[in-house]
């Protein structure tokens, strides 16, 4: 630990053991917190250190407590000493990821550890913890696990709260009011140690509030025995296996919009929660009540969309790429079934996963939801990631269609070159007379790549307006400024569109330089193109240049023929 963070604070070398063992204690319970994130709360890791933590826990208590600590959002302090500082963990972590920040969140300022503290407080703790860290878009916090537990020897601080009644006085009344009347919010009148109620029976008869307290305490322990058990009784059983049945009762005792919209945002925060703990068969059986609540998805598209959008993607990303090709299996099989209010989250997750497996399984996921708006992908493509725009465009490529020329369009002017190159595939799903100007105005790309994936498409099926595209390049004046492949790949699929009008062009390439002619690949490829074109006229200009006088030409010829026999052999 650098102890020397905060101006005044005193080195890690003259910590104070208990310091210096508080501190260890709480680094160790980060690294679980981060594990339990990252691989879940079964993981072969996350138990085994838990058992340390506990023993060490009972170690700490046994030789240091009370231990009485303070936080802060990003640091817990052991009296003037710091403990835990959120940069002494993983170098760009999150603050929000940090135990400072959860326990401070959650509105605790302080937690005393004192000497009757046990291993099953230690549990609760880390359980706690681990949990609050896992659903940071949910109902869950600490003050409400910790609470709930009836810890033996662990004290929470909370914030104080302060509420101010509007009109009110906000500070205490001089000496001259001493006994002056006051109202609460409630409308009680406070004078003194008594109270009365202004307009109740026998008004005017004071009610002395220290004896009524007392009253009350007396049957404080049995009260709250009875509460714990009927607690222990209602916990016993999850609430969620009792969800169906209360969505039925609700739909059949009332049916109206009101109770039908308050039912799906309960139903909704149910999903989320469970989504965000990545347990993906309760967030199934989540979304087949609400389903069941709104059928025609009056209210829940919308807050679906919402509340999915706002979980921590990056959390469900570290999940799956760890889990098991099962539990990916039913997370993609929940977002399909959630459908357009799940296609957010599935780019984020995307984004984020560093698992190959998992980012060809979203971008099939992609494909599903938006099969029947794929238009609905085409915001997605101005990510500046260019492995996201990439994914999407694969989507877009499975689709097909007329609705996806348009986002592809899109994609063909990303700034990254991978981006544009599976654009030109992607292309193949799109009806010729859509795709062929999209691909023409590639043809001046400088990218080879590219450019090849583009004449392949052309050559795919022949279009008169590609061989004019290809004429006019191959006649232009840069065209022996490209590079070679460029320039070969230009004629070779000039030949294989097969277009009559290209004959001229192609024998000028095959016949240039007259007597003087040299051998050069330019030759060879018209060459080739013709003998692949094959029709009478285009023999008859392969037969001819077999008299030429250069003897570059009549070899060129001679090599186009005689792979035009082996082919037609």
């Amino acid at each position: 630990m650098d102890a020397n963070r905060t101006q005044g604070h005193a080195p890690a070398s003259r910590a104070t053991a208990a310091a210096r063992n508080a501190a260890e204690w709480f680094r160790q319970a980060e690294r679980l917190v981060r594990l339990v994130r990252a691989h879940g709360a079964c993981c072969d890791d996350a138990i085994p250190l838990t058992e340390r933590l506990v023993e060490s826990f009972a170690d700490l208590v046994e030789y240091h407590a009370p231990i009485v600590l303070r936080c802060s959002p990003l640091e817990l302090w052991l009296s003037d000493e710091l403990i835990l500082h959120h940069a002494d963990g993983v170098p760009g972590e999150p603050i929000e990821r940090g135990i400072p920040f959860l326990l401070f969140r959650d509105g605790i300022r302080g937690l005393t550890i004192d000497t009757l503290a046990s291993r099953q407080d230690a549990r609760t703790l880390l359980a706690a913890l681990v949990r609050v860290a896992a659903t940071p878009a949910t109902h869950e916090d600490l003050t409400t696990l910790l609470w709930r537990a009836d810890l033996d020897g662990l004290r929470v601080e909370l914030a104080p709260f302060e509420e101010t009644v509007p009109g009110s006085r906000t500070t205490a009344p001089d000496a001259a009011d001493e006994g002056a009347e006051r109202r609460s919010p409630g409308g009680l009148a406070l004078v003194g140690g008594t109270r009365r109620t202004p307009d109740a029976p026998g008004e005017g008869a004071p009610v002395d509030v220290n004896a009524a307290w007392n009253e009350l305490e007396t049957g404080a322990p049995a009260a709250s025995q009875a509460w714990q058990e009927a607690w222990a009784v209602a916990s016993s059983r999850q609430w969620t296996e009792r969800a169906e049945t209360l969505v039925h009762d609700v739909l059949a005792h009332d049916c109206g919009p009101l109770a039908r919209e308050a039912l799906t945002t309960a139903l909704c925060s149910w999903l989320a929660g469970a989504a965000q703990r990545c347990d993906w068969l309760e967030a199934a059986l989540a979304h087949v009540s609400l389903r069941r609540a709104d059928p025609e998805r009056r209210w829940s598209g919308p807050l679906l969309a919402a509340t999915l959008g706002s979980l921590d993607a990056e959390l469900v990303a570290e999940r799956l790429d760890e889990a098991d090709r099962e539990t990916q299996g039913r997370f993609f099989a929940f977002a399909v079934r959630v459908g357009r209010p799940a296609l957010d989250l599935i780019v984020r997750v995307l984004a984020r996963a560093a698992r190959q497996r998992v980012r060809a399984a979203a971008t099939t996921a992609l494909s599903y939801v938006c099969a029947d708006d794929p238009a609905a992908l085409g915001s997605y493509l101005r990510d500046t990631r260019w492995q996201v725009a990439r994914n999407v465009v694969f989507a877009l490529g499975q689709l097909g269609g007329e609705e996806t020329g348009e986002p592809l369009a899109f994609a063909l002017r990303h700034a990254d070159v991978r981006v544009r190159r599976a654009a030109v595939t992607a292309l193949g799903q799109v009806p010729v007379h859509r795709r062929t100007p999209l691909l023409l105005a590639q043809l001046d790309t400088t990218d080879p790549a590219t450019l090849t994936a583009v004449l392949a498409m052309l050559a795919r099926e022949p279009d008169r307006r590609a061989s004019a595209a290809l004429m006019e390049r191959i006649a232009g004046a840069d065209f022996e400024s490209r590079p070679e492949e460029v320039r070969l790949a230009l004629i070779s699929t000039l030949g294989e569109l097969a277009d009559a009008h290209a004959l001229p062009v192609l024998n000028g390439l095959l016949v240039a330089g007259g007597w003087f002619a040299r051998r050069t690949p330019e030759r060879d490829a018209a060459a080739r193109a013709l003998g692949h074109i094959g029709t009478p006229p285009a023999l008859d200009l392969l037969h001819a240049g077999l008299r030429a006088r250069a003897d570059a030409v009549r070899a060129a010829c001679q090599d186009a023929l005689d792979a035009r026999r082996q082919r037609t052999a």
